[in-house]
């Protein structure tokens, strides 16, 4: 069901030729998706408005259509905040389980990503 709903939202927002325009999507603030012309970025929030995932599409080579390209999941902690990259495997639909990570001092890096400005 959760797959199903995903598609269906990637979808309709492939359909939505937008130049760079940034949308609101599921609960307000909650998520974000950026579309241009050549990539698009969804942005997942934490309770404290604190970006913890982004997923980056690009253009496929064979398609006109965006397809993942990478993910980058932060864990906010007290002393240390993680980031995670993970990239695409499209021969597995799935992202990498070998990941790359690093960790940031919580009081010098309270964020890690920071969303784009919602127009």
């Amino acid at each position: 069901m959760k797959k199903r709903n995903f598609v269906a939202f990637v979808a309709i927002m492939l359909m939505t030729t937008v130049s760079c325009a940034t949308v609101n999507a599921a609960n307000q603030n909650s998520a974000l998706t950026k579309v241009c012309k050549d990539s698009k970025r969804e942005y997942v929030f934490d309770e404290k408005g604190r970006v913890i995932k982004e997923i980056i599409y690009a253009n496929s080579k064979n398609t006109l259509q965006k397809e993942p390209y990478a993910a980058y999941f932060v864990v906010y902690g007290t002393t240390e905040n993680t980031l995670i990259y993970a990239k695409y495997n499209s021969a597995q639909n799935a992202f990498n389980i070998d990941c790359q990570q690093q960790t940031f001092d919580a009081k010098d890096f309270p964020e890690i990503i920071k969303a784009p400005k919602q127009k």
